[in-house]
């Protein structure tokens, strides 16, 4: 286990490829021991949930939110785009190893962004839990099922 620093960008809007069309709604960072080093999700949520007890942050403006995760140094680690709509925040989350994970979760009219945020990074934790679980009964079922050819 080792120490896992982060800074968290979360703007208003959604990102398209320019940057200039997002507005900065909150700056995060911090380091967060005691999680194994793959398991930077979960630092996030850590992150995020420290922030939110000590912080206020506006409520979003827009329709859209996009977050940024990097390691301390300037390389992108995720991007989390969170669409809002009818008391829903659907988000995707786009990282290395992981592209493509969706998680939908219930948000109110005035949550600020950081809340809705750490709503959805515990939904995609979950998520890719659930995945790996999947993924890990998938290979033990099909290690113990196997078909000699001879024997048929």
């Amino acid at each position: 286990m080792r120490a896992i620093a982060l800074k968290i960008e979360i703007y208003d809007g959604e990102y398209r490829g320019d940057m200039s069309a997002l507005t900065l709604t909150a700056t995060l960072s911090g380091t967060i021991e005691g999680l194994a080093p793959n398991d930077f999700l979960r630092a996030i949520v850590v992150l995020l949930e420290m922030s939110q007890k000590r912080y206020a942050t506006p409520s979003p403006v827009g329709p859209a939110l996009t977050v940024f995760v990097r390691r301390k140094a300037p390389a992108l680690l995720a991007r989390i785009d969170i669409s809002l709509r009818g008391g829903i925040a659907k988000a995707n989350l786009s990282c290395d190893g992981m592209l493509g994970i969706k998680a939908d979760v219930a948000v109110a009219e005035g949550d600020d962004v950081v809340s809705i945020a750490r709503s959805v990074l515990d939904a995609l934790c979950d998520e890719c839990q659930l995945s790996a679980l999947a993924e890990s009964r998938l290979k033990s079922v099909s290690r113990s099922v196997q078909i000699n050819l001879d024997d048929l």
